[in-house]
């Protein structure tokens, strides 16, 4: 079911992928892959430590990743989305980065 989703948002030529998340929050983009895939939903329940136990080769497609309370904020200029990664822990974006749009 993943390979069709992948399949499908990628020929439809998405951008990205924004999916909520009850524990932390992710910014995931493997190389192969033209979609970024967005988790947001730190509000409540988090992992403290979630990720801290996991093999590197699993890591290695999060640009951004949090066992956090926070939030993403998004905003759309012209041909660019820009996602900011807020968490409980810092005062400003703890990740920001720009995604071209798709031809």
């Amino acid at each position: 079911m993943l390979g069709l989703l992948q399949s499908g948002l990628a020929s439809a030529g998405v951008s990205a992928y924004f999916n909520g998340h009850d524990h932390d929050l992710q910014l995931i983009k493997a190389a192969d892959d033209p979609v970024y895939y967005v988790v947001s939903g730190a509000g409540s329940d988090i992992r403290e430590g979630e990720f801290t136990h996991l093999p590197d080769d699993l890591l290695t497609d999060h640009d951004f990743f949090a066992d956090d309370q926070g939030f993403v904020a998004a905003a759309i200029s012209g041909d660019t989305l820009t996602l900011s990664f807020y968490t409980s822990r810092l005062e400003g974006p703890a990740h920001t980065i720009n995604i071209p749009r798709r031809a």
